[in-house]
């Protein structure tokens, strides 16, 4: 049987294990609520972890267009005229759209031979493939002269493809203040917590920023180029106090 001396004693370890136990119980629902992919709370040091997420869908500010081109000849001396006549055109088709000579890149040119050539009726055919680039940060301009590349067959230029890739490239225009949202938004994650459970959140005990990461709107797969707009997103780690 329990003395009187031993009901003291253990009633005020009841008290704390109940206390103990009505606290862990709120963290568990705060935790439903708000997430649990978002809220960690440490018992230990008495600490709760929060993420905040801050997102931006901006439009890119620079973009590239390549122009890829092919010629074919049985003489390898009038390929590479067919190459410097192609290329050329190209070339005098960019500065037609408005776009200075300086942002012109040529691609080195691959020749290949014709895998028909050794049959008794065919003879020797070279097949040459280059491209030419250029950048420009008025964007909206550069994506409506890749639409206008059909004139080049006109000039006899066979042009196998183009592709449009952007870029965004003012990282530093929006970072402060995104990284004070996903500040402000780990602070609300805590104290939707603290409002839940019945405690008090305090001061911060660590900040870790996490990285930038840009992606086409709808994509989780790395840095999409294809795509005019993009996302810009960040997701900060802070670790609170709790005081009860």
């Amino acid at each position: 049987m329990m003395s009187h001396s031993d009901m003291g004693k253990s009633a005020p370890q009841n008290s704390r294990l109940l206390a103990q136990t009505v606290l862990g119980l709120s963290i568990v629902i705060a935790a439903a609520i708000t997430g649990a992919a978002f809220i960690k709370v440490k018992s230990f040091d008495q600490t709760v972890e929060v993420k905040g997420l801050a997102e931006r869908v901006v439009k890119a500010n620079e973009a590239s267009l390549i122009i890829e081109f092919q010629a074919q000849d049985e003489s390898i001396t009038q390929l590479n005229e067919k190459v410097t006549v192609s290329r050329k055109a190209i070339e005098e088709f960019i500065k037609d759209q408005g776009f200075e000579p300086t942002t012109i890149q040529r691609q080195p040119i691959a020749i290949s031979q014709d895998s028909d050539y050794g049959k008794s009726d065919k003879k020797r055919a070279y097949r040459a493939t280059g491209s030419v680039q250029f950048s420009s940060p008025d964007v909206d301009k550069l994506t409506k002269s890749s639409e206008a590349t059909d004139v080049l067959l006109a000039k006899g230029v066979i042009v196998t493809r183009t592709s449009v890739n952007y870029y965004f490239t003012s990282l530093n225009d929006v970072k402060p203040e995104m990284l004070k949202e996903a500040a402000e938004k780990a602070r609300e994650a805590a104290d939707r917590f603290a409002a839940s459970s019945g405690v008090k959140v305090g001061g911060i005990k660590r900040a870790d920023q996490g990285p930038f990461s840009i992606t086409a709107p709808y994509s989780e797969w790395g840095n999409e180029t294809s795509s005019m707009m993009k996302r810009v997103r960040v997701v900060t780690n802070v670790s609170f106090f709790i005081e009860r």
